[in-house]
């Protein structure tokens, strides 16, 4: 009778000891998922930042491109309609090409950065 006993307490004891495990693995498995959590956020802010980030140069690279076309218009009015000597002339025509050399610059900055973007907001 008392080795009945005896092997009741053994296995108490060990399905005592089994549940303890189990609620340290379940402890330990929720701070993990708390963790992970945690870092799903963090990368969602990041990801938050660059999406900003992005935008920002985007709408830089916009304005920028708005300024150059109405640059390039008042230089192409100017030459068109002021009567500029030929030395002013030539001097107009070099500061158009370089104004829209910088346009077709800025247009390719600004086609990568929409790519770049489109691409960060499908991921």
């Amino acid at each position: 009778m008392e080795i009945e006993i005896l092997k009741k307490e053994i296995i108490i004891q060990n399905m005592k000891k089994e549940a303890q495990k189990i609620t340290q693995e379940l402890h330990n498995n929720f701070n993990n998922l708390k963790s992970i959590n945690n870092d799903n956020e963090f990368l969602f802010l990041i990801k938050n930042d660059y999406n900003n980030y992005y935008q920002a140069l985007i709408n830089q690279k916009k304005q920028q491109q708005i300024y150059l076309n109405n640059l390039s218009k008042y230089i192409q009015n100017t030459m068109l309609y002021n009567g500029l000597t030929k030395n002013n002339l030539i001097s107009a025509q070099k500061q158009h090409e370089q104004i829209l050399q910088q346009l077709n610059n800025v247009k390719k900055d600004l086609d990568i950065f929409i790519t770049d973007n489109n691409l960060q907001c499908n991921n």
